[in-house]
C-alpha cells in the first residue's frame, strides 16, 4: 500500500483522513444490527480525535504553518505521527473492504461488525491515545503561540513606552546636532588628533577625562564631530555616546536642558533603563513638574552602569553660560565612571575647573589644510578644478597654510572668497594680498555685500540682521516668513517669500544652511561678533525691527480667530505659519530694549483678547506636535491670561506702569485684575516670580498684589522663586511678608523645593528665615493667658502668628534631604549649633502640621465660658497645636463680635476669612 500522506503532508490531509474514517464508520454502524458498549466508545473516541485534528488545522492556518510537525514539534515525534497515519489508514482500509463485499452480496443488514469486541476495544484505546497525544501537543502549541503573542505585545508595549519616555525627556531648546557640524568637515581631516596617544588612552584605556584646548578658529567644533564619528566606529560594542555643543548666543540653553539632552541620547542607545526613566517621568507627570537635575543625573548614572562604557563630548565649554553649576556635575559624572572629553579655549575661568585633566593643544596640521583646500576647490570653485594648474593648486595651499597661522576658520573664509572668483588671474591677484586676520577677512566679505545692487544688498542685510539677532537659529522656512513679515506685516503670501538660493548667495559665504536640520546660521561665532560691531550698518534698530515683525505675524487673520480649540487645528496653524512659534515665544525678549517705543503697539495687540489668548497658547506649547502626550499637554495649557499676566511674564515694566497707573476711572478695573488667576490659578505675581522679573514684581506688590496667593497646586509666588533660584525675587517677596512655611498639596515648603532643585542662593536665604522663626518654641501657660487679653486680633494676623510657631520639618531633616554636600555640611553645622537652644519639632516624616480648621468651626459652635477643660485636655496632648488653635479661635471671636455689630451672621465672617 502506498503512502499518500507522509510526515511532510499537510494538516488538512490528516483531517481529511479522519473525516473519511468517520464517514465509513458511521455508515457501517448504521447498517448493522445490534450495538455494543465498545461501538459507542469507538464512535466517541473517533469524534474526539476528529475534533482535535480540526482544531489543529485551525491553529496551523492561524500560524500560517502547513506541516503537521511544524505545528506539533517538539511535543510529538516524527515516528508518532507516522504511526498514527498508518493506523488510521489500516483501520479505514479494513472498513472499506468489508463495505465493498457487503455491497456486492446485497445483504448489508445481515453482516456483523467486522471487529471482535477485544479488537474494537483495541481500536478505541488507539483512538483515545492519539486524541490525548494531539490534544496535549495542541495545548502546548497554544501556550507557545500565546507566549509568543505576549512577548510580541510586551515588546510593542516597551517600544511605545520608550517612545513616550524619549518624547518626555526630549530637550526643548533644540540643541545642535552632531550631523550638522559634521557637514562642514572635510573628509580625512583631524587624523593627527585621532591618532594621538593621549586621545587613544582616553578612548580605549583607563583615563576618563581629556581637555582639547585651542585658540578660536582652529577647528575645535569640527574636531568634536570627528571624535564622535571615531567613537561610533571604534568604541566597544554597546558603548553609549552623548554630546552637547555650546553656543554663546543661545538664550534657551541651561543646565537642565543639557542634562535632558544627555538623558535623551542615553535612553536612545540604552533601552535597558527605560523602566527607571519611565518611573521618573510618571512621578513628575503626576505632579506636573519638570525633572530635577538630581533626577537626571541619577538616570545618567543608571545608563553608565548598564553600558560597558559611556562617553561624553562637550564642545565649546568656554561658551557655557552656567559653567560653575555644570562643573559640580562634571565631577559627579567623572566619579560615576563616564569618559569626558571637553574642547574650549584655554581661559582661566575654564582652567580652574579642569585642573588635572590631561590636555592636548588643538592646532591643524599642514596636511589637514592642504586636504581642505583641495576639497573646497573641487566642491565649490567657480573655476573648473581641472583647469587649475597643479602648481597653482599647490601655491594656493602653501600660501594659505603659511598665512593663517593654524586658523582653519581663516582658511575657510579665504576659500569662500577664492571659490567665488571666476578666473585664474583673479585668484592669483587675491593671493598677492590676502586678508591678515578674521576681522579683515570679514570686512572684505562685508564690503562685497555692500557693493551688491540695492535689492540684493537689502536682502543680505536683512538676512544678517535676523541671523545674528534672533534668540535661537531660524530654519530656512522661518527665515523666509520672518523677512516677509518685516516687509508685508500680518499678511504673508507665498509670492512674498525670498528663495533659499537668493538668501544664501546674497551673503557671500557669511551664512550657511544645514542640510540636517535646515537651520540658517553664521559660519562662526566670530562672524557674530563682527556683525554686532557693524550693527549700525546692518540695522541700527534691530530689536524694533524684529519686534514689529513678530507682532505683525502674530496678528494674522488665522490668529485673529482666537486660540485653537483642538490639537489638530493647533498643528495645522503651526504648519501653515512657520514663523509663528518663534514670534510667540521670543517677541518679548526683543521688546525689552525698545519697550518705551513699543507700548502703543503692544497694548493694541494685547488688548485684543483673541490675539492675546492665541499667542499665549503658542507660547506655552513647548513640545513637538508629535509628542505622544501632545493631546494631554495641549489640554493642560494655561489660558484666560489678562494683559497683566502677559506683561508680568515678560517683565514689561513700562507696560505694567501704564496699565496700573491709568486715570482714576479706569484704574479700579486694572487693580481688580491684579490678583486674578488664570486657568492654573496663577496671578500676575506668580508669573513675575517664576520668570525672575524683579521690576515687574516690585510694581505689582507696590500696587497691592497679594504676596501669598495660591495657585491650583497650593504654590505661592515664593515657591517659584525658590525652585528656580531667583534670589532677588525671593528676597523681595519675603520683605513683603511672604509665608516661608506655606505647605503645598504635596506637603512641601519653598525651602524643600529649593534644596531639591539645588538652588544654593535661595536655599541659604530661606534657611536663614526658617532658622529664625521656624523652630518650635516652648509653650507655657503664659502664652494662652497672653491670648486671653489680646484684643483687636484679626484672623489674617492670627494665621501669620500661628504660622510663625510652626515648621514643616526640622533642620536635621532638611539637612538629611540635601544631596548637595556643601549645603548638607552647612545645614548640619547650623543644626548642631542650635541643638542646645531649641527643641526640634519632629513628626516622623510628616511635612504638614495637623490642620486645625475643623477645630475652629467646632470651637465657634460650642464655645462657652467654662470650656477651660477642653483647652486643658488638648494642651496635655499637644501644647503647640493648642496654641495655634487658641490664637485663631481668639481672632474668630473678635471678627464675630464686629460682625454682630453690623448685623451680619457669625458664619459669614468665618467662611469669608477662611
Amino acid at each position: 500500500m502506498g503512502d499518500p500522506l507522509s510526515v511532510t503532508g499537510t494538516v488538512g490531509s490528516l483531517v481529511g483522513l479522519a473525516i473519511q474514517l468517520s464517514q465509513v464508520s458511521y455508515q457501517y454502524v448504521a447498517s448493522v444490527k445490534g450495538s455494543s458498549k465498545a461501538w459507542s466508545s469507538y464512535i466517541q473516541e473517533l469524534s474526539a480525535l476528529t475534533s482535535v485534528l480540526l482544531r489543529l488545522q485551525a491553529a496551523s492556518e492561524v500560524q500560517e504553518r502547513g506541516s503537521v510537525l511544524t505545528v506539533l514539534e517538539p511535543n510529538v515525534s516524527k515516528d508518532a505521527v507516522n504511526k498514527c497515519i498508518s493506523d488510521l489508514q489500516q483501520l479505514k482500509a479494513k472498513l472499506d473492504g468489508k463495505l465493498a463485499r457487503r455491497g456486492v452480496m446485497g445483504k448489508l443488514d445481515a453482516l456483523a461488525w467486522p471487529f471482535s469486541e477485544p479488537d474494537t476495544q483495541k481500536n478505541v484505546d488507539m483512538l483515545h491515545r492519539y486524541h490525548g497525544l494531539f490534544s496535549s501537543a495542541l495545548l502546548a502549541d497554544n501556550f507557545t503561540v500565546s507566549f509568543a503573542s505576549y512577548r510580541e505585545l510586551r515588546e510593542q508595549r516597551q517600544e511605545n513606552e520608550l517612545k513616550q519616555v524619549l518624547d518626555w525627556f526630549r530637550p526643548r531648546s533644540g540643541p545642535q546636532h552632531a550631523e550638522t557640524i559634521g557637514e562642514q568637515r572635510c573628509p580625512g581631516t583631524g587624523s593627527s588628533f585621532l591618532g594621538h596617544g593621549v586621545y587613544r588612552n582616553w578612548r580605549d584605556k583607563s583615563e576618563n577625562c581629556l581637555w582639547a584646548a585651542g585658540q578660536p578658529g582652529v577647528g575645535k567644533t569640527v574636531l568634536s564631530a570627528a571624535v564622535l564619528d571615531d567613537l561610533k566606529t571604534s568604541a566597544p560594542e554597546g558603548a553609549v555616546i552623548v554630546y552637547h555643543f555650546f553656543r554663546a548666543n543661545s538664550s534657551e540653553d541651561s543646565l537642565h536642558e543639557l542634562l535632558r539632552h544627555f538623558v535623551f541620547q542615553g535612553i536612545s542607545q540604552c533601552s535597558d533603563i527605560v523602566l527607571e526613566a519611565a518611573e521618573v517621568r510618571r512621578r513628575h507627570t503626576i505632579s506636573n513638574t519638570d525633572p530635577l537635575p538630581k533626577d537626571l543625573v541619577h538616570i545618567l548614572a543608571a545608563i553608565s552602569k548598564a553600558s560597558p562604557v559611556m562617553y561624553v563630548v562637550l564642545d565649546g565649554l568656554d561658551e557655557c553660560q552656567y559653567l560653575s553649576k555644570l562643573a559640580q556635575h562634571l565631577s559627579a559624572l567623572r566619579l560615576i565612571g563616564m569618559k569626558i572629553l571637553i574642547t574650549s579655549r584655554d581661559l582661566p575661568d575654564v582652567r580652574k575647573y579642569l585642573e588635572g585633566y590631561p590636555q592636548i593643544d588643538v592646532r591643524p596640521e599642514r596636511d589637514d589644510i592642504l586636504r581642505y583646500v583641495e576639497w573646497r576647490l573641487r566642491e565649490d570653485g567657480e573655476v573648473e578644478y581641472d583647469l587649475l594648474a597643479d602648481g597653482l593648486k599647490e601655491d594656493i595651499a602653501s600660501r594659505l597654510f603659511e598665512h593663517v597661522d593654524g586658523s582653519f576658520l581663516l582658511v575657510r573664509l579665504l576659500m569662500d572668497h577664492i571659490g567665488g572668483l571666476t578666473t585664474v588671474k583673479k585668484i592669483r591677484k587675491f593671493l598677492e594680498a590676502l586678508p591678515s586676520d578674521y576681522e579683515e577677512a570679514y570686512q572684505h566679505t562685508f564690503d562685497r555685500i555692500m557693493k551688491h545692487k540695492p535689492g540684493r544688498r537689502e536682502l543680505a542685510l536683512k538676512v544678517l540682521n535676523w541671523v545674528s539677532n534672533t534668540k535661537r537659529p531660524l530654519t530656512m522656512r522661518e527665515l523666509q516668513h520672518a523677512i516677509a513679515a518685516e516687509d508685508n506685516g500680518a499678511v504673508v503670501d507665498y509670492e512674498d517669500l525670498e528663495s533659499p538660493k537668493s538668501i544664501l548667495s546674497s551673503c557671500v559665504g557669511l551664512v550657511r544652511l544645514s542640510r540636517t536640520d535646515q537651520k540658517v546660521e553664521l559660519i562662526h561665532s566670530s562672524a557674530h561678533t563682527f556683525i554686532q560691531k557693524n550693527q549700525a550698518k546692518v540695522d541700527p534698530d534691530a530689536d524694533m525691527t524684529i519686534c514689529r515683525a513678530c507682532l505683525a505675524y502674530l496678528s494674522n487673520l488665522d490668529m485673529a480667530s482666537g486660540p485653537s480649540t483642538s490639537l489638530e487645528d493647533f498643528i495645522r496653524r503651526l504648519r501653515s505659519l512657520p514663523f509663528l512659534e518663534y514670534a510667540a515665544r521670543f517677541y518679548g525678549y526683543h521688546v525689552r530694549s525698545v519697550e518705551q517705543r513699543c507700548v502703543p503697539q503692544l497694548r493694541q495687540f494685547l488688548e485684543d483678547e483673541k490675539l492675546r489668548e492665541a499667542s499665549w497658547q503658542v507660547l506655552h506649547f513647548a513640545f513637538s506636535s508629535h509628542h505622544v502626550l501632545a493631546q494631554d499637554i495641549f489640554a493642560g495649557l494655561p489660558s484666560h491670561a489678562l494683559i497683566l499676566h502677559v506683561a508680568s511674564y515678560w517683565g514689561l515694566s513700562r507696560l505694567l506702569t501704564t496699565i496700573l497707573e491709568l486715570s482714576e476711572s479706569l484704574r479700579a478695573f486694572a487693580l481688580a485684575d491684579i490678583d486674578a488667576g488664570d486657568s492654573h490659578g496663577w496671578t500676575p505675581l506668580h508669573w513675575a516670580a517664576s520668570m525672575g522679573q524683579v521690576d515687574a514684581a516690585k510694581l505689582l506688590l507696590h500696587h497691592g498684589a497679594a504676596v501669598d496667593s495660591l495657585d491650583s497646586a497650593q504654590w505661592t509666588p515664593l515657591f517659584w522663586a525658590a525652585i528656580k533660584g531667583h534670589h532677588d525675587i525671593a528676597s523681595l517677596l519675603l520683605s513683603h511678608g511672604a509665608n516661608v512655611h506655606q505647605v503645598d498639596s504635596d506637603g512641601m515648603t519653598p525651602l524643600h523645593w529649593s534644596v531639591s532643585a539645588g538652588q544654593n542662593a535661595t536655599t541659604h536665604l530661606l534657611f536663614g528665615i526658617t532658622e529664625e522663626v521656624g523652630v518650635v518654641k516652648p509653650l507655657g501657660q503664659c502664652n494662652l493667658k497672653w491670648l486671653e487679653n489680646r484684643e483687636g486680633l484679626s484672623i489674617s494676623q492670627a494665621k501669620r502668628i500661628a504660622a510663625s510657631y510652626a515648621t514643616s520639618k526640622s533642620l536635621v531633616q532638611m539637612s538629611a534631604e540635601s544631596l548637595d554636600s556643601k549645603n548638607f555640611s552647612e545645614f548640619m553645622q547650623n543644626a548642631e549649633r542650635k541643638a542646645s537652644q531649641v527643641n526640634f519639632y519632629y513628626r516622623g516624616g510628616e511635612t504638614e502640621a495637623p490642620s486645625v480648621e475643623p477645630l475652629f468651626r467646632t470651637l465657634w459652635r460650642v464655645r462657652k465660658k467654662g470650656d477651660w477643660l477642653l483647652w486643658l485636655r488638648r494642651r496635655e496632648k499637644d501644647s503647640f497645636a493648642t496654641f495655634r488653635a487658641k490664637i485663631l479661635e481668639r481672632a474668630i471671636e473678635g471678627e464675630h463680635a464686629s460682625c454682630q455689630d453690623t448685623g451680619h451672621r457669625d458664619s459669614v465672617s468665618l467662611d469669608e476669612e477662611q
